[in-house]
């Protein structure tokens, strides 16, 4: 009888952010399919508590890594030589680097990254560049999460979250940012736009989600009695349902969880006009580093009925519920490693894969 396969997946954390939950929510589907599962944290700095024992509980084997970027890699192939993956399954650009030393200290495995943002290695073009070019020397597939942040030649598979149908109760003038407080997300600009409404004459309360390396700089500056810094917490849901808007001013995105869960909680979302919002219809996009427009849309935001959300939420659920993103990243997997398969069988250039795991999901 065939030995149940491995799954790897490898993320930036055991985080809030979109790519470690999507790799966290595939760690367990794994285990569900009667498959050994392993999911690593290539930091130790930013890791919840909550998520680490529910990973565990499901079986799923952990691990974080911490130290240098040499310390890491070292630990990474030890990991790999231990578990031996059969799938490799990378999020985000430190995890992909990681996955190189998983792939060297196994080498049959297969190796795949999913990109989850529209900018790919920013600040680090030339490294980003060799991840690729070893990726395709090594037949890597790669997966995006939209359309938007797709490649010629990637699989789109759309995130999905679990899906709701709670009916909140909504506070008037309730905003809420959630997201890592750092650049790429721009907090800073999401507090200057609620301001800039608050001037105009509307009593809005700002709800600040997420940690991160700018947010003790921006607690310092903006000490208002309206801004609520609650830091990162394990599910923001409670959250988006008391808010009448969720507030976006990032420099890029991919496809953003909390997008989702904004139109389970039946919440507006206003976000810059980028990749990752603009195709979505509760998505309300204004001209980007345009705060004053923005303000102006916040404002006009407080007003919408609830009705067409309500809408949208019954017929997007096909589209974006969890169950659908799992069963088709395994499927995925499923048909990538019996390619190997079938390509070592033949005699290709795969034959050092003869004594490869099969990977055998359950109906």
């Amino acid at each position: 009888m065939d030995k149940p396969g491995v799954i790897m997946q490898i993320a930036g954390s055991l985080g809030i952010g979109g790519a470690e939950r999507v790799a966290m929510a595939l760690a367990q589907y794994g285990r569900q399919q009667g498959l050994k599962s392993v999911y690593v944290a290539a930091t130790n700095h930013r890791n919840r508590a909550a998520f680490r024992q529910q990973l565990r509980e499901k079986g799923v084997l952990v691990f974080e890594l911490g130290g240098s970027l040499r310390t890491k890699w070292r630990v990474m192939r030890s990991i790999a030589a231990l578990t031996r993956p059969d799938l490799i399954h990378a999020h985000t650009e430190l995890p992909e680097l990681l996955s190189l030393a998983a792939k060297m200290a196994v080498p049959e495995a297969q190796l795949v990254r999913t990109l989850h943002n529209s900018v790919h290695w920013p600040g680090h073009k030339l490294l980003g560049q060799g991840v690729d070019f070893l990726y395709q020397w090594w037949d890597g597939h790669q997966f995006a999460c939209s359309s938007e942040v797709a490649k010629v030649g990637d699989e789109v598979i759309l995130n999905g979250i679990p899906w709701s149908w709670s009916h909140p109760r909504k506070k008037r003038g309730a905003v809420v940012f959630v997201g890592r407080m750092e650049p790429q997300k721009n907090p800073g600009a999401v507090i200057q736009i609620v301001a800039h409404a608050r001037k105009q004459g509307y009593p809005l309360e700002l709800t600040m989600i997420g940690d991160g390396q700018l947010k003790d700089a921006l607690m310092a500056r903006y000490q208002d009695s309206w801004i609520h810094w609650l830091g990162a917490v394990d599910d923001p849901r409670p959250y988006l349902a008391q808010a009448q808007v969720v507030l976006f001013a990032s420099h890029f995105e991919g496809f953003p969880l909390v997008v989702l869960e904004a139109l389970t909680t039946l919440t507006w979302v206003l976000a810059p006009d980028i990749a990752g919002f603009r195709h979505l219809p509760w998505v309300f996009c204004y001209p980007r580093h345009d705060l004053t427009q923005a303000a102006l849309g916040l404002v006009s935001l407080l007003n919408q009925d609830l009705g067409p959300l309500y809408d949208w939420r019954q017929n997007y659920r096909d589209q974006y519920a969890d169950e659908v993103m799992l069963a088709r990243y395994f499927h995925a997997y499923g048909q990538l490693l019996a390619t190997r398969r079938s390509h070592t069988s033949q005699g290709g250039r795969l034959s050092h894969e003869q004594n490869a795991v099969s990977f055998r999901p359950r109906k």
